[in-house]
């Protein structure tokens, strides 16, 4: 299938990805609904077996395709999200992308807050340079992420308002951490510096969080197997399950 093909080579051969990516909207008779499903269904099934050349072509084709301004990238993105570790792709084309981006966000930041452990089996020298490394590496991305969540929230709060009580919780743990410290008291003390739609945090407090965003909660290989489980395993009284449920520990 031309589709097909197409899209086999814009993942593999990033030099002509941009050229591929205009063949492949040109040749679209069903409005990239076929190569975003294939895309879907590669990011949520062979994702952990993908090299780290063919994410980044993946991750490139989706920003080609987003500037196009005709494709739903929605379900795809959403995937994308919930295989997001250490790096962060954003877009605030659309309202569900945009409070989904600061969501996800807000969820890393405070991963990029911890300690580096030292690596085993290395001298005091090399944990102390390896460690340094790491460590301003970490600072960098979490002042990346940091700023553009802040001006995210600040320029599109309506839109992130969505997210209701889960926004409040999300900021809750970061508030202590600038530059979240001035938003969190803006929050309380003057929030129409930020809506002219809300009054007070209560009225936030009181929006139910969509579950489109907390499924992004759970990853791809939990609910996987959380699906074989329900289809498979018969959870009745004196069937051992125990090891069936010893799974979700190794995935915390």
């Amino acid at each position: 299938m031309l589709q097909a093909g197409l899209l086999y080579l814009a993942l593999t051969e990033p030099d002509r990805r941009r050229s591929l990516c205009t063949d492949i909207v040109l040749t679209s008779r069903d409005n990239l609904n076929y190569v975003l499903s294939e895309l879907t269904r590669l990011v949520a099934e062979t994702w952990p077996k993908m090299s780290q050349n063919i994410r980044s072509n993946l991750v490139s084709l989706l920003a080609d395709l987003i500037a196009t301004k005709g494709a739903s990238v929605e379900v795809l993105m959403l995937h994308i999200y919930r295989r997001m570790s250490k790096w962060l792709e954003s877009t605030d084309r659309q309202s569900f992308l945009l409070p989904l981006t600061v969501y996800t966000l807000l969820r890393l930041i405070p991963d990029h807050n911890v300690s580096v452990p030292a690596p085993n089996g290395s001298t005091s020298s090399q944990v102390t340079a390896s460690t340094a490394s790491l460590h301003s590496s970490l600072i960098a991305l979490r002042q990346r992420e940091s700023n553009l969540a802040i001006d995210f929230i600040r320029r599109y709060f309506d839109r992130c308002s969505q997210l209701g009580r889960e926004l409040i919780r999300l900021l809750h743990a970061l508030c202590r951490i600038e530059p979240f410290a001035q938003l969190w008291q803006d929050l309380f003390k003057d929030i129409s510096t930020l809506s002219n739609h809300f009054k007070s945090v209560s009225e936030l407090l009181d929006i139910m969080t969509p579950q489109c965003f907390t499924q992004t909660l759970i990853p791809h290989e939990m609910e996987q197997w959380i699906r074989w489980m329900m289809r498979n395993v018969h959870c009745v009284p004196g069937f051992p399950v125990r090891r069936y449920q010893e799974f979700f520990q190794v995935l915390n």
